[in-house]
Order: structure tokens, then C-alpha cells, then sequence
């Protein structure tokens, strides 16, 4: 079996925005600054990203649920799979962790990047398991609440694809 390679990425603010405005689960892009994991599986050509968030205090506390991952125990911030989106080519910049300057933000990266490969068949499961539940309608409703609508933004992507075929600026 041949090892899938999650790795870390920005997407495009014009096109989180674009998504964002077809869908507001989707979540907001912090100007560039949001990492994204991924491959995390693939749809009709469109590979699903999730996002990433900080680590925040209340990562320690909340448990892992179907669409929600604490990366080393919430130390390291969370994988959202609930806002995982399905993303263009042209709208992925791939993260340089070598030119990071602030080596802070070096280390989590690092140390998430550990985390991923330490526990990657657990991602993959977790993504493609919550993408089934959904498109089976069988996600609970307080997750249902919470996710965004996995259809909608397909064909969102594909018609950004379309109208969009030159590459976006790099960061």
C-alpha cells in the first residue's frame, strides 16, 4: 500500500471568500494565515482540505468527535473536519515551514506535522467516514448543525474552476 502524504497548505483568501459566501460554515481564512491539512480524500478530481485551528484552552477539555480532531491532546490545536472543504488547484499554496520566520510558529508546525504521519490512517478514516455519514444522511443533527454542505461547495469549486482558470497571486 502505498503512503498517502497529508501535508500542510494555505488556500486562497478570494477563494475561502468565495466558498464562505455559499456557504458560512466555511471557515474564515485569517488573511493567509489559516493552515490546512491535506489530501485528506478525493471527489469527482476535487481533493478535500480541512482546516486547522490553534491550540486553544478549551481543546484540553472538549473530546474528539466524529468531525473534530485535538491534535496531541488539543496541544497542538484541532483539525475541523466539519469545515473541510473541497479546493482548487489554482486556490493551494503549499506551507514553507523552512522560511517561517517566527520559530514559534516553526515548532507547532513541526510538531503537527508529527502528529499527522504518527496518526494518518486515523485522519483519512475520520474524514472519509464523516463525508459518507453525510452524504448517507445519517450525521447526527447536532453535527449536521455544524457542517458544512459538502454538495453545494462541489459544485461551487468546479464553477470557481471554471470562471477562475488563471492562477491566483502567490503569498
Amino acid at each position: 500500500m502505498n503512503k498517502h502524504i497529508i501535508q500542510l497548505v494555505m488556500l486562497d483568501d478570494n477563494y475561502i471568500s468565495y466558498l464562505f459566501n455559499i456557504d458560512n460554515h466555511v471557515m474564515y481564512n485569517k488573511n493567509h494565515r489559516r493552515p490546512y491539512i491535506g489530501v485528506l480524500f478525493e471527489v469527482k478530481g476535487q481533493s478535500y482540505y480541512a482546516p486547522l485551528s490553534s491550540p486553544k484552552e478549551k481543546f484540553f477539555t472538549m473530546k474528539n468527535d466524529i468531525d473534530f480532531m485535538r491534535i496531541d491532546g488539543g496541544k497542538l490545536g484541532a483539525i475541523c473536519f466539519n469545515n473541510m472543504i473541497p479546493t482548487v488547484k489554482s486556490a493551494i499554496y503549499p506551507i514553507n515551514i523552512a522560511k517561517t520566520r517566527n520559530q514559534q510558529y516553526k515548532f507547532l508546525l513541526l510538531k503537527q506535522i508529527e502528529f499527522f504521519n504518527d496518526n494518518e490512517i486515523a485522519i483519512l478514516h475520520k474524514a472519509t467516514n464523516l463525508y459518507k455519514l453525510y452524504k448517507q444522511h445519517r450525521l447526527p443533527v447536532r453535527i449536521k448543525k455544524r457542517i458544512v454542505d459538502f454538495g453545494k461547495l462541489e459544485v461551487a469549486a468546479k464553477q470557481y474552476k471554471n470562471k477562475n482558470n488563471k492562477k491566483a497571486p502567490r503569498i
